[in-house]
């Protein structure tokens, strides 16, 4: 079997996390998500040494994620996005997908939405009903004033767009869209299927949203343990 290293390098909301448990478990390999800033769940954070997070290529098959919001730098209070450690980084694999959205209206939304108490830009007015307080998972329900909060995050995602564009332009990578890859079974046959990624369709099911509900999927997957 044919060793394949798989690096997905999305913006956030755009269904990252989906797509890559979607490849590890049709695949049967281990995932990595958040390797450059990674969480106590998730593989690689036991691998931290002084501060900095183990983001060696793995030398066995995988499918990495990473956000663009890792790689967020405020310069003058606007935020940019750091390309060059992807670009660098991206070298060691295989196959390279890039992901985003086109609605951005519904993408700030998703991003308010999905906001836990931990999240230092998160905000709980008094006034808030009851059934907008967080789930255990940390997701919103639906609130008219959290859709008016989310403009907030406009300059971010306008930002995060330029610099996949200039990602993909560097990499000579199309960039693969939300609507297409959720929205269409033909689009991913012929973009995934076809291209020698397999995947799990059920994790494209609309059913798998990750706002308004509770957190259906778990944290424990397969790991990745690096070898000396």
């Amino acid at each position: 079997m044919v060793s394949k290293y798989i690096l997905i390098i999305s913006c956030d909301r755009s269904g990252g996390k989906a797509l890559m448990y979607s490849l590890s478990d049709k695949m049967n390999i281990p995932w990595i998500d958040w390797m450059f800033n990674p969480q106590p769940h998730h593989p690689g954070y036991d691998q931290m040494k002084d501060g900095k997070v183990w983001i060696e290529r793995p030398n066995v098959s995988c499918v990495q994620h990473t956000i663009l919001s890792e790689h967020q730098e405020l310069i003058n209070n606007t935020p940019h996005f750091n390309s060059k450690t992807l670009l660098e980084y991206s070298k060691g694999f295989t196959h390279i997908i890039l992901l985003d959205r086109r609605d951005i209206k519904e993408q700030i939304s998703s991003y308010e939405h999905g906001l836990t108490a931990e999240h230092p830009y998160y905000q709980m007015r008094e006034d808030f009903p009851k059934n907008a307080q967080p789930h255990p998972s940390g997701i919103y329900k639906w609130y008219e004033d959290v859709e008016k909060r989310s403009q907030r995050w406009k300059q971010m995602f306008v930002e995060m767009k330029k610099s996949m564009y200039f990602i993909s332009s560097k990499l000579n990578v199309p960039i693969h869209y939300y609507e297409d890859l959720f929205g269409n079974k033909q689009y991913r046959k012929e973009h995934l299927g076809q291209k020698g990624l397999p995947y799990n369709n059920e994790w494209f099911s609309p059913t798998r949203r990750l706002r308004d509900g509770k957190q259906w999927w778990s944290n424990q997957q397969s790991k990745i343990v690096k070898q000396t």
